[in-house]
């Protein structure tokens, strides 16, 4: 029976549409973030890391992490969804670091079964709200409206 093992949340600092989440060991790593990261769809999946792309150029997001012991299912909100992606993932060493363009936030967290080959899927809510207010010229976006979760479990 699969089982939520552990939940982080962490607010993440967002520059040029991107931050990243990473193996822990940037020396692992043939291209550590930012190296050719491109805003893109809500994830792009390069060796050792995922390139996140958020709704707006400059702002904070918040980011829900959990780990499984097994694939966690669809998670419950529907079709209300703004973005979502899923894919796999090798880590090398089995911990996780989140970055922001200009570095490494101290925001850590381990995977379940150290190294090795990880499933995820990832949830964005409030991507699109994110948007209107900036191309409204909102002079301050709301902290945290757009929220994303990561789930990580185990191939």
């Amino acid at each position: 029976m699969r089982r939520l093992l552990v939940e982080h949340r962490f607010v993440v600092p967002v520059s040029f549409y991107l931050f990243g989440i990473q193996d822990i060991d940037e020396t692992a790593l043939d291209s550590p973030f930012p190296d050719g990261a491109v805003s893109g769809e809500l994830v792009t999946v390069l060796p050792g890391r995922l390139d996140v792309t958020t709704g707006v150029h400059t702002q904070a997001v918040a980011l829900h992490v959990q780990c499984w012991s097994g694939e966690p299912g669809r998670l419950e909100g529907g079709d209300g969804w703004d973005a979502t992606a899923s894919g796999s993932l090798t880590v090398p060493s089995g911990g996780m670091a989140v970055w922001e363009v200009m570095g490494r936030t101290p925001d850590t967290f381990a995977l379940p079964d150290g190294a090795g080959a990880y499933q995820f899927d990832a949830y964005d809510s409030g991507r699109e709200q994110a948007r209107s207010l900036s191309r409204h010229k909102a002079t301050c976006i709301p902290q945290e409206v757009e929220e994303i979760t990561v789930r990580f479990w185990p191939s």
